[in-house]
């Protein structure tokens, strides 16, 4: 993966570190906040100072969920892309990591989800636009309970 983004034009300007411990030991719990579809709080923005965990595990047949499990047993924020508020899809709106990783980038860059994933989603997953959309407004991450933690704008690229 980092040979990957390394060879991606103007990587060198982007604020990524790498490194071999697990993220639970590098990033407090409060400013973890990992990536997952089968989550049941939605990402609508992102905040200065949080770590963004990308699953990297394949969440197919046996290990469904995987990802998903792991933050809740450790303790961690978890959320989806918003994908469902912005745009309809034929297919499941589980993503790979590069594709996450580019739409955080794409959404960083012009603070727009929709335009992030028109951007980056294949087109064989039939997205289509919602006509209302515009949900980032008070930046945060919405759970199922509709409670709210706060989660805005971040200049920070770590996954």
């Amino acid at each position: 993966m980092k040979d990957i983004i390394e060879n991606l034009s103007g990587a060198t300007q982007w604020n990524i570190s790498w490194r071999e411990e697990s993220y639970d030991s590098l990033f407090s719990k409060d400013n973890i906040v990992y990536l997952s579809a089968e989550s049941e709080n939605t990402l609508t923005c992102l905040e200065e100072g949080k770590a963004y965990i990308i699953g990297g595990l394949v969440d197919h047949n046996s290990k469904k969920g995987l990802c998903h499990e792991l933050a809740v047993k450790r303790g961690v924020k978890h959320a989806q892309l918003p994908i469902s508020q912005y745009i309809d899809m034929k297919s499941r709106k589980v993503l790979t990591v590069d594709h996450v990783f580019e739409i955080l980038l794409k959404y960083q860059q012009q603070k727009d989800w929709e335009s992030a994933f028109f951007s980056v989603i294949p087109k064989r997953k039939g997205a289509q636009a919602k006509l209302d959309s515009n949900l980032c407004s008070s930046g945060h991450v919405t759970e199922e309970t509709t409670k709210e933690t706060e989660i805005s704008e971040s200049n920070d690229k770590t996954t």
